[in-house]
């Protein structure tokens, strides 16, 4: 059986990964990243048997009018731009890439951390002005003796602790909405540097002097930072996100920036994206704003795009699928569909 594969955007140099991945078992792999009329796209994705998306929102309606699909193959970790639950009633299955980019995600937040915390960006925009020997206009703190705090302890939250293990922070406190899954590696990791345990949100949020989110978008963790959390945390914390815009209010911490209760931060993603030219964000001083750049590396984009068409291929090929976000509830749903005569069945 050839397989119909829908590439839904053009945002890499080419899609030679997929093709080669797909083309293994002779799929059909149709690039739609020219395409931008939506209704023109819809029409060319209603008898495709699987889609790749990275940022098209596939929502309710789009998922409403496919005839064939079986997967929906994600680019990233991330999947809130899919209607995961959607697609799980109508038996399709939502796979993502969840190991892909963690020594890189890693690696920025540590770039995000120094930036932020040696003032790397303030003081070349003021020598670029003729300033030199910038002291107590930016003030710098040591980052050894002080206490990280890491917000999510999956793949990246682990990459960054090892990471950092050498730099002398006096402990790591971390918060995981499912701390028990978390205990051992956690005891595995820190037996390397220094002290590191679980806790509760509200005393990371307290005690510590950086705090890194490494969190997926969900219901339970959408604004999960706001005015409150604000509230809790040092006057010389940094916080730094390279999760989702969307898990700190935005507006919140624009307002902790500019009344100095919180000392900085640091932002990669954004409740908008692109940031529109009148952001806020751009007049507020004490913040460095990068532009959904933690993934990338040459390396990681080929991983990315391989293992994604890979999960694809793996669930069209009924082979073990390990990213399978949604796998519970499709499985429920196709065997609904199989007991109920009138609803069309999902090849």
């Amino acid at each position: 059986m050839k397989y119909k594969i829908v590439l839904l955007e053009d945002r890499y140099d080419n899609h030679n990964p997929e093709k080669t991945v797909l083309g293994s078992i002779g799929c059909e792999v149709i690039e739609a990243g020219g395409i931008t009329d939506p209704a023109e796209l819809e029409q060319l994705c209603r008898d495709a048997d699987a889609l790749l998306v990275n940022l098209y929102k596939i929502d309710r309606n789009f998922i409403s009018g496919l005839e064939k699909c079986a997967v929906i193959g994600r680019y990233g970790i991330g999947y809130d731009n899919v209607d995961v639950k959607y697609a799980a009633e109508k038996g399709i299955k939502v796979v993502n890439v969840p190991d892909y980019c963690s020594d890189e995600v890693s690696e920025h937040i540590i770039a995000l951390l120094f930036s932020c915390v040696r003032n790397i960006t303030v003081k070349d925009t003021l020598i670029r002005k003729g300033k030199w020997n910038i002291r107590g206009e930016v003030p710098v703190h040591r980052v050894s003796g002080k206490k990280l705090g890491i917000i999510g302890y999956g793949k990246t939250g682990q990459a960054l602790h090892k990471k950092i293990n050498s730099l002398g922070f006096s402990s790591v406190m971390v918060f995981d909405h499912h701390p028990e899954e978390k205990r051992a590696l956690l005891s595995e990791i820190s037996g390397n540097g220094g002290p590191a345990y679980l806790c509760g949100l509200d005393d990371l949020l307290a005690e510590c002097d950086f705090i890194s989110l490494n969190i997926p978008l969900t219901d339970e963790t959408r604004g999960m930072i706001g005015s409150r959390e604000f509230m809790l945390m040092k006057n010389t914390a940094i916080i730094i996100n390279t999760s989702r815009g969307a898990v700190i209010d935005t507006e919140a911490m624009i307002k902790a920036l500019d009344a100095k209760q919180i000392a900085g931060a640091a932002v990669d993603v954004h409740e908008i994206e692109p940031l529109p030219p009148d952001s806020p964000l751009f007049s507020v001083k004490n913040i460095v704003l990068t532009d959904h750049a933690a993934w990338y590396s040459v390396e990681s984009q080929a991983d990315l795009q391989r293992k994604c068409a890979a999960a694809v291929l793996d669930v069209l090929s009924g082979r073990p699928c390990a990213s399978i976000v949604n796998q519970d509830s499709a499985a429920a749903a196709a065997v609904n569909r199989r007991n109920n005569k009138d609803l069309s069945p999902v090849v």
